[in-house]
């Protein structure tokens, strides 16, 4: 090997080795200015706790300069009222409430309203909501037509949370679907519906949205409106659509509920099916026994028969499953033989 060739080995050695230092040095430097950063935001945390802890016990307020001037604690600030002000009431809220104004953190949230970025939409959204900043209820509307899931939902959430039912007027003409857990949401915060609740109600059981017609068969469950029993039974649609159909007017059952469910059953799908059973598990018709019965016996798909068991099961029937096994069909035995031996055991673990 010549000494030209040795040398640029040389180089080459020595250039990666400095690129390796460098590197080092720069892996160092950023794990020491993240470490830095928690730190500083750990020990501003406990200033920022004492603060809120002061407000709460003694009403006073005290305005931290340095706070006031930097925008990453000021934020942090106001994550902490929100935080704080989701765990309490009455007085103390009062005064998390104060800090905010003190500090003027609703131009803070408004930045955020206004940001591109979605997730810091969504965090706006959620802290205007929590802080009750109702004078930002018309930029919030505004989002409600944003493409991105994350901001329409939360802001969904905020108008509801602000306005209760008469928020929920942008069910009229919703194209994007709303989700299980957002059905969830909107259901545990609407307490009462106005006097001309019923009419809006009525209008979006005709909604050509499936997610908005399963609300609102919810929502009248939840509230009882047994005057909305007849628009209910009148809904068509998708299985989804109809199986909480059927949940719906088991809740708001009369006595027309169970003849009607046993008339609409041969025409219905098996998932929709499985529903009208689960619905007359918990019937005291007395023509609901005899339809059991009868689909036990008869019905052509063994997870509707073995429904149907269980239905009888829980109705107490005992005597008259046992009366079905001199029917001398194998499968109809081996259905029951396992229901009875199921709930036996179940009974027995308790």
């Amino acid at each position: 090997m010549d000494i030209f060739t040795l040398r640029n080995l040389y180089i080459a050695l020595i250039v990666v080795l400095a690129l390796v230092l460098v590197l080092s040095v720069v892996v160092l430097a950023i794990s020491f200015f993240k470490y830095n950063r928690i730190i500083n935001r750990k020990r501003w945390r406990v200033k920022i706790d004492e603060i809120i802890s002061k407000a709460i016990v003694t009403s006073e307020i005290e305005i931290d300069e340095v706070i006031c001037e930097s925008r990453p604690l000021r934020n942090q600030f106001l994550s902490a009222l929100v935080d704080a002000s989701r765990r309490f009431s009455g007085h103390a809220r009062e005064e998390i409430a104060a800090l905010f104004q003190a500090y003027d953190l609703k131009e803070e949230v408004l930045g955020k309203l206004k940001d591109r970025r979605t997730h810091w939409i969504a965090g706006g959204i959620q802290e205007a909501a929590v802080m009750e900043l109702e004078d930002l209820v018309p930029t919030i509307h505004d989002l409600l037509s944003h493409p991105s899931p994350i901001v329409y939902q939360e802001a969904q959430f905020a108008i509801v949370s602000f306005q209760g039912f008469d928020g929920l007027d942008f069910l009229d003409d919703l194209s994007f679907p709303l989700s299980e857990w957002q059905n969830l949401r909107l259901l545990s915060i609407i307490k009462k519906i106005p006097e001309n609740g019923e009419e809006k109600l009525r209008f979006w059981l005709k909604s050509p949205n499936p997610t908005v017609v399963i609300f609102v068969m919810r929502l009248i469950a939840k509230m009882q409106l047994l005057s909305l029993y007849d628009e209910v039974e009148a809904v068509e649609g998708e299985d989804r659509v109809k199986i909480q159909q059927v949940k719906t007017l088991e809740a708001l059952e009369n006595e027309k509920t169970v003849p009607s469910f046993m008339e609409r059953f041969p025409d219905e799908s098996e998932e929709v099916q499985k529903a009208i059973l689960q619905a007359l598990k918990y019937s005291r018709h007395p023509e609901a026994v005899h339809f059991l019965s009868l689909q036990l016996k008869n019905h052509e798909q063994g997870a509707i028969r073995m429904q149907a068991a269980e239905a009888l099961h829980h109705l107490g029937k005992i005597d008259e499953m046992k009366a079905l096994l001199t029917e001398g069909d194998p499968v109809l035995k081996q259905i029951i033989y396992h229901v009875l031996r199921e709930k036996d055991a179940s009974a027995n673990d308790i």
